[in-house]
């Protein structure tokens, strides 16, 4: 300690907080680590592969079903491979089944039909309309769009349709054929 300068005083330091207990809902499949933390090498189980194609169905981010079974990504994809590939397929496939036995009912019954439609849409990439391409020569289209009618939209439209031979008359303004 040098002489004019007052010692230093080591600041008091706060009670460590204690250790995650499992004290909250309860996950399938998924146990606290009961070696204080430490990474023990992963054994998978019939459990553990149909939880993580289960929650790779249901939409579960992979590093989140990672988190779940307190693994790293790397080894969830070294062991769960074929669950991982698997699981959305096999969800996809339960909800088109439903769909369709729904549509096929003789009763008519459709209790479930907008989540299946819902299903389709959001997960599968379905859609209701068809994209169709319009191939249209920009370079004769010389106006700015935001300034012309719905009558000379629907014109060009109408050209371009029927230089591929595929038209129907154009309808009235504003109306979608």
């Amino acid at each position: 300690m040098k002489p004019g300068r007052p010692p230093k005083i080591k600041p008091e330091r706060a009670p460590p907080r204690p250790r995650y207990t499992a004290t909250c809902v309860p996950i399938p499949g998924w146990t606290p680590k009961p070696n204080g933390g430490q990474q023990n090498a992963h054994h998978p189980t019939e459990e553990k592969r149909l939880l993580v194609e289960t929650l790779t169905g249901f939409g579960v981010m992979q590093t989140d079903i990672a988190d779940i079974l307190d693994i790293s990504a790397s080894t969830l994809n070294a062991h769960y491979k074929e669950q991982l590939t698997l699981g959305a397929h096999k969800a996809n496939m339960a909800v088109v089944n439903n769909l369709f036995r729904i549509a096929t009912d003789p009763r008519g019954g459709n209790a479930s039909v907008n989540a299946a439609v819902w299903w389709t849409k959001a997960r599968m990439n379905w859609s209701e309309t068809r994209k169709e391409a319009i191939s249209a020569d920009v370079r004769s289209v010389t106006a700015n769009v935001r300034d012309m009618t719905d009558e000379q939209l629907l014109e060009i439209l109408h050209r371009a349709r029927d230089s591929r031979g595929a038209i129907q008359s154009p309808g009235e303004p504003g109306k979608l054929q």
